[in-house]
């Protein structure tokens, strides 16, 4: 099988370093995303989005909240949280996602395989008969030239 948890990583890299704002307006304040959905700081939603695809251990923390509105981070990002979770929420969706598309690519090659070695095994099972029966024929006459 080709599918290994190195590619998995991989993939959630690309995908975490895609733009997911397609444009913004109104100094910024206002956006689009590619999936065409409006979006209140932008520049947050993308952060969330990234902040979620990236590994626990590696993602900035949070140095002082206000009331579930504004968090600022370790990275010096100001983040408006409404969209900052709106994007982790579009990450971890499409992380899903993926994940769900590489389990059933594994276990088709699986089913593949196991369809494969079957029908090896059968074809090796009749070969072994047929060398048997040539084995004693062989035997027989090697018998009967004795005789």
């Amino acid at each position: 099988m080709d599918i290994t948890d190195n590619e998995i990583k991989l993939a959630v890299a690309n995908l975490r370093n895609q733009n997911q704002i397609a444009n913004k307006q109104i100094f910024g304040l206002l956006g689009t995303t590619v999936d065409n959905r409006s979006v209140w700081a932008p520049d947050s939603y993308q952060r969330g989005f990234a902040y979620e695809l990236t590994p626990i251990e590696e993602r900035p923390k949070v140095v002082w909240e206000i009331i579930g509105v504004f968090a600022a981070y370790s990275d010096g990002h100001l983040n408006y949280l409404p969209s900052f979770n709106d994007g982790r929420n579009a990450a971890r969706d499409l992380k899903t996602n993926l994940v769900g598309q590489y389990a059933i690519d594994t276990k088709k090659e699986l089913v593949n395989f196991k369809e494969n070695t079957t029908k090896k095994l059968d074809e090796l099972s009749i070969e072994n008969t047929e060398l048997k029966r040539r084995l004693s024929e062989l035997e027989m006459g090697k018998k009967d030239k004795q005789s």
